[in-house]
C-alpha cells in the first residue's frame, strides 16, 4: 500500500486529518506512530556522502535506502494485515513535517498531506493541554510553553515551505488548513480525496461518529479526551486566541511567529 504520510505542528488539527482518512474504506492507518522522525534521523546520518565512502565495506546507497524501507515498512504489517483490501496506508504523526523531504524522496510512490492552523491557536491548545495535567496534579512530560511551542511551530512551518520548494516533490504535497477544514468541511473534505484519487464517503462528513477504537487512539485525558475526540467540525476551534489569550500572551506569540504568520495568511 502506499503511503499517505499526515504532518504539522501539533495541535494543528492531524489527529482530525487522520481520522478523516482512515475512516475510508480505501484506507488503512492507525495513531501516532512517534518514531518516523527518528528513523529518518538516522537515515540521514548514514546516507551522509563522506560516511557512504566510510562505510562502503557495509553497504552502498541503494542497500541503505532498501534496507530502511523494509525496516519501516515492517512496523506496519498488523495494520495492513488488519485492512488487506485498502489502497493505501496513513501513517499520522505531527513530527512528519520535518521528515517530509527523506520519507518522499525514500517512498516514490507515497504522498504528503501537511495540516497548518494559525500557530496562536496552536500555542492556547498546548495551553490548555498544560493546564489539563495540573488539574490531574501531574506535569506535562513535554514542557510545553510558549515559546518552545512557537519555535516548533515556526521550524513545522519552514519545513513546509521548503518541502514545496523542491519541484520534483511539491506535485505529491496536499495543503490542508485547521480554519477552512472546520468551517467548510464539504469543499475541504472534497479536495483531500480528490488528491488522493478517492470519492467521498458519507462517514468523513461526520468525524463525532469516529471512534478512537477504530483509529487505535488512546484518550489519556490530556492530549486526548472523548469530548475533543468526539466532537464534530467546530468552527468555534478558530480564532480562540484573540478572546482566550491576555494580552501578553498575544503580543509575544504574534511577535515570534510573525513572519510565518503572514506567509501563511494569517492576520497579525
Amino acid at each position: 500500500m502506499p503511503f499517505i504520510f499526515v504532518g504539522g505542528s501539533a495541535r494543528s488539527g492531524t489527529s482530525l486529518v487522520q481520522k478523516l482518512l482512515v475512516s475510508h474504506s480505501a484506507i488503512a492507518g492507525g495513531p501516532e506512530f512517534d518514531h518516523t522522525g527518528a528513523i529518518v534521523d538516522l537515515y540521514r546520518r548514514m546516507s551522509e556522502p563522506w560516511r557512504l565512502d566510510r562505510q562502503a565495506f557495509y553497504y552502498t546507497a541503494g542497500q541503505l535506502a532498501d534496507g530502511f524501507r523494509t525496516f519501516y515498512e515492517g512496523f506496519f504489517t498488523q495494520v495492513t494485515e488488519r485492512d488487506p483490501d485498502a489502497a493505501f496506508l496513513s501513517e499520522k504523526t505531527p513530527s512528519n513535517i520535518l521528515a517530509a523531504e527523506t520519507l518522499l524522496e525514500l517512498w516514490p510512490d507515497a504522498v504528503f498531506v501537511n495540516v497548518v492552523r494559525d500557530g496562536r491557536d496552536v500555542v492556547l491548545s498546548h495551553l490548555d493541554v498544560n493546564r489539563r495535567y495540573r488539574a490531574r496534579g501531574e506535569r506535562n512530560p513535554e514542557r510545553d510553553t510558549l515559546l518552545s511551542v512557537c519555535r516548533h511551530w515556526n521550524a513545522c512551518i519552514s519545513a513546509y515551505f521548503d518541502l514545496m520548494a523542491r519541484p520534483d516533490l511539491r506535485e505529491r504535497v496536499h495543503h490542508v488548513v485547521f480554519e477552512d477544514l472546520v468551517t467548510r468541511p464539504e469543499d475541504e473534505v472534497r479536495r483531500l480525496f480528490e488528491f488522493l484519487g478517492l470519492k467521498t464517503e458519507e462517514r468523513q462528513m461526520h468525524p463525532e461518529n469516529i471512534t478512537e477504537q477504530e483509529v487505535g487512539v488512546v484518550l489519556e485525558g490530556a492530549y486526548f479526551t472523548q469530548q475533543l475526540y468526539r466532537q464534530p467540525f467546530n468552527a468555534a476551534k478558530t480564532n480562540r486566541w484573540r478572546q482566550e489569550m491576555n494580552p501578553l500572551q498575544r503580543a509575544a506569540a504574534t511577535r515570534l511567529m510573525k513572519s510565518n504568520l503572514r506567509r501563511l495568511g494569517y492576520p497579525t
